[in-house]
């Protein structure tokens, strides 16, 4: 096995198991996304309804950096301001679920 401290992500990694530590959680998951866009998943003590409110918090981060990323031009739409509302953010196709 590869030395994991010399992992890009080590530093986030090593911040994630301090608050594993601190929090002493119920339950845990864990998503990553590989360079050619497979999602691999792991869960320890999830059940279905635990999954549900893991699902609603992704798409809830993703929702708000989307507005985040697009706060001009949105504001722009809203206020009827000549804009261009091909200027938002797109979804990455290989990431997107819907794409």
């Amino acid at each position: 096995m590869a030395d994991i401290n010399t992992a890009p992500f080590s530093w986030w990694l090593e911040s994630v198991i301090g608050d594993v530590y601190n929090i002493e959680p119920a339950c845990i998951a864990m998503e990553m996304r590989d360079k050619e866009g497979r999602v691999y998943t792991s869960y320890w003590q999830m059940d279905e309804n635990d999954r549900a409110c893991i699902i609603d918090a992704l798409k809830e981060d993703g929702f708000m950096d989307f507005l985040r990323n697009n706060k001009e031009v949105i504001m722009q739409i809203i206020n009827g301001e000549e804009g261009d509302e091909d200027g938002l953010c797109e979804a990455d196709p290989e990431t997107d679920s819907e794409g």
